[in-house]
């Protein structure tokens, strides 16, 4: 099976390695969201470094919630199996910071309420006793 072709903006990405004596193997799950809100879920694998195969696991799209759940799943049935991986990254992306940004409007920060000063001779004995104490 050759690669996947991953359609969309890829919104999360799994990678994982596994290597015992005589195996150097990666796989990664990619969720894909369509520009209408829908996800596919893709799984590629080979030899390290060398992505040379996979396929789309979802039939048709689905809510992001499901996509995770899906992804979720795959990772943890390889981190399970007998010659398991590991999760080498697991990364997180917004579907807006891939999209051109909108210059934000220029904001003053917001002013500090200005408080009216107070005499220490205005407070009671035992007041200026325990700021004598900390001064």
């Amino acid at each position: 099976m050759p690669r996947p072709v991953i359609f969309g903006t890829v919104i999360r990405q799994i990678d994982m390695h596994h290597s015992s004596p005589g195996k150097d193997k990666d796989y990664r799950i990619t969720i894909a969201q369509d520009p209408d809100g829908l996800c596919r879920v893709y799984t590629e694998y080979g030899p390290a470094c060398k992505l040379q195969n996979g396929k789309e696991q979802t039939k048709k799209p689905t809510s992001v919630i499901l996509a995770e759940v899906m992804a979720n799943d795959l990772r943890d049935r390889k981190i399970k199996q007998t010659d398991s991986y590991a999760v080498i990254s697991d990364q997180r992306f917004s579907a807006a910071a891939t999209s051109p940004a909108k210059p934000a409007l220029a904001q003053t920060p917001p002013q500090a309420p200005v408080r009216k000063l107070i005499s220490a001779d205005s407070l009671s004995p035992a007041s200026r006793a325990a700021l004598a104490a900390i001064f």
